[in-house]
């Protein structure tokens, strides 16, 4: 978009061709002029983006940078919470087949409970037994003290 000046003869074919595009004769000055602006603007054009766009993707390097380390971070915490969730797994059947185990021991101790019971009834009976002796002895006690007096009575009035 220069002038070339290198022959004296070319200069009058980009001369014609120029004025044929700008429509009037000898206007050369014109168009670099216009040609100038126009770069002028694309630059500063050109300058501004640049201005938008380095920190724009300084700025998206920095997001990527740190969502990377979130999504790695996160799938550490998984990583550990899937294991703790596999050993309370294991523990919880443990503790289970504990519990399964105890309720077949208990599931054996319910004859021992009918013996018991059982048991419970018959000193309960004994114990009903004991205080109707109880009763008995009393009364025999006081017989035999009524009696008592009477033999003390009757040796008084039998004189040998």
């Amino acid at each position: 978009m220069t002038d070339q000046k290198d022959t004296g003869r070319q200069e009058p074919r980009s001369k014609a061709k120029l004025t044929a595009i700008n429509g009037s004769s000898g206007g050369t000055e014109g168009t670099d002029h216009h040609m100038d602006r126009l770069a002028t603007a694309f630059e500063s054009s050109a300058h501004r983006w640049e201005l938008m766009v380095y920190p724009s993707l300084f700025a998206f390097i920095i997001l990527a940078s740190y969502g990377f380390f979130l999504i790695y971070s996160l799938t550490t915490d998984i990583a550990q919470m899937s294991r703790n969730i596999s050993q309370m797994t294991t523990v919880i059947e443990r503790m289970t087949t504990d519990m399964d185990k105890m309720a077949t021991d208990m599931d054996n101790l319910r004859p021992m409970r009918t013996s018991m019971e059982n048991m419970s009834t018959d000193i309960r009976t004994m114990t009903n037994s004991a205080d109707g002796m109880h009763r008995d002895i009393n009364y025999m006690s006081r017989e035999i003290g009524l009696m008592n007096r009477n033999v003390n009575r009757m040796s008084n009035i039998v004189p040998w």
